[in-house]
């Protein structure tokens, strides 16, 4: 999810250039959609090279139809220091960035400046298991300072640090809500990664660490509750398999 995100924001970029040499039309939309192995389509394209906006979506190859990723439209400002070799984009979208997304750069080499992205709960359905099963809802944001992402060949090299904090979370498979709140964060180097799993606070704890190596997700750790476990038992059940440390009962979580 992490680096689709950052993937969707540069394919934006990308297709802002093509509108250089020539107006919006459905032909540049389908080169990002081909660039990115159809995992970014960009759709109802308006406006010009210097400023216009567009939908980002993905395509549902099943039913043929396009689905929109994030709510609301991106809209985009491009500095005239491209002339200079210089690259500053300015990307805003009320509905899910805290502040505009200044992207700096040099045709390779670009520089996301901090922003915060708050992201629709079924984002984390797209984590796969245990989250495709207990289908959480909560308030997600995705908070960086500086990443830095180089391209090569596909995906791109992504570089830098970003947490996903996951706040006031619920499931339909609990009474208790919410579980909690929490915070995932990542270190980026380029095609590897170490993750961090921690909770702020609440009834089911979470802890863990993971890895990402060439596109790889290993994760490991622990779901445990101190004054909730029976209530909590069936859902944990779902999590993974129960087991004794340091004398605490907790299930063991292993993706």
């Amino acid at each position: 999810m992490i680096r689709f995100i950052i993937t969707t924001f540069l394919c934006l970029l990308a297709f802002i250039f093509g509108v250089a040499i020539s107006p919006p039309a459905p032909w540049l939309a389908k080169i990002v959609e081909v660039q990115t192995k159809g995992q970014v389509i960009l759709g109802d394209p308006s406006g010009s090279f210097w400023k216009g906006s567009a939908i980002i979506a993905t395509t549902d190859h099943q039913n043929n139809t396009a689905k929109a990723v994030f709510p609301g439209r991106f809209y985009w400002t491009m500095s005239p220091s491209v002339f200079f070799g210089q690259v500053i984009v300015t990307i805003s979208n009320e509905a899910i960035l805290s502040q505009p997304l200044v992207i700096t750069g040099r045709w390779n080499n670009y520089q996301l400046q901090e922003t915060r992205v708050n992201l629709p709960s079924e984002k984390l359905t797209t984590l796969g298991a245990p989250f495709n099963t207990i289908q959480p809802k909560g308030q997600l944001s995705l908070h960086w300072t500086d990443i830095v992402v180089i391209f090569g060949n596909y995906p791109p090299k992504i570089y830098g640090k970003m947490i996903l904090k996951l706040d006031n979370i619920v499931t339909r498979l609990s009474s208790i809500q919410p579980l909690g709140s929490y915070v995932l964060s990542f270190v980026l180097n380029g095609d590897n990664g170490e993750i961090e799993l921690h909770t702020e606070s609440g009834a089911l704890e979470l802890t863990g660490v993971g890895k990402i190596e060439n596109e790889n997700f290993k994760f490991a750790g622990y779901a445990k509750s101190i004054n909730k476990k029976n209530e909590l038992k069936n859902l944990m059940n779902l999590l993974g398999q129960w087991k004794t440390v340091n004398g605490d009962e907790v299930v063991e979580l292993v993706f």
